[in-house]
């Protein structure tokens, strides 16, 4: 299990709730990323309101991290183990402490950069 923010509805920050979900896992061509830093932008926040309700209930917010490699898919050539990352796009949310992505979704993060 891992920790994770989620909104089980729509509103204001206030609806944002510590929670516990499955950690996921790698498929094909995706990576595991832990999470070290969550970038928090304005359409996080669009999306939370509601402005979007075809967005299924509870969710989990974020489309930008970084973090550290923990685990890659098949089929995945640019990451190994214990790159640093970051990460934008992620519609799964990034909002936990462990996050999957696709490769093109991340890139290397330099050691001379902050998570943050």
């Amino acid at each position: 299990m891992q920790q994770v923010v989620r909104a089980h509805k729509f509103g204001q920050s206030t609806v944002l709730k510590l929670d516990s979900m499955g950690k996921p896992r790698p498929g094909n061509g995706q990576i595991l990323v832990e999470t070290m830093a969550i970038g928090v932008n304005p359409i996080d926040a669009h999306f939370r309101s509601g402005v979007n309700k075809s967005i299924p209930l509870p969710f989990l917010p974020g489309m930008d991290c970084a973090g550290i490699v923990e685990e890659i898919g098949s089929n995945v050539m640019s990451f190994k183990k214990g790159d640093r990352v970051y990460l934008g796009g992620v519609m799964s949310g990034t909002y936990a402490e462990y996050v999957v992505c696709t490769e093109r979704q991340a890139g290397l993060l330099p050691d001379s950069q902050s998570f943050a």
